[in-house]
Parts: structure tokens; sequence; C-alpha cells
């Protein structure tokens, strides 16, 4: 367990440069939360998928997916 809370906190500290690696950049910031474009969907504005930037936890809106 130790060694996946490692991981987690190495990712959420390159936060941007992990999602550039997911195909998640260009999101806009909105409080903690990063709305960047929906990747199951062919969404045009960002919204329905949500990222906590300090957690790391998502929630995709369309499908209630967390």
């Amino acid at each position: 367990m130790a060694a996946i809370k490692q991981i987690a906190a190495a990712a959420t500290e390159r936060f941007e440069e992990v999602m550039s690696l997911l195909g998640l950049s260009g999101g806009k910031n909105q409080g903690r939360e990063y709305l960047p474009l929906n990747p199951k969907r062919a969404d045009h504005k960002p919204g329905s998928f949500t990222i906590n930037r300090s957690s790391g936890a998502w929630m995709d809106g369309a499908t209630g997916d967390k």
C-alpha cells in the first residue's frame, strides 16, 4: 500500500505532466478541480469530467463513474 501512496503523491506533484501523458491537457482549473474534455465522449467543452488536483479522484458526470 505504501508504494501506491508514493506513486499517487508523485503523480499529483506532477499533475500537468501526467495530464499531458494521459491526453487530458488543456482543461480548465476550477478551484482544486481540473476539468478536461471528457475522454469517453466527443465533448466540445469541459465540465462533465473532473479530476481533483489534490487527491487525484475523478468523476464522469455523464456516466456516474468514479
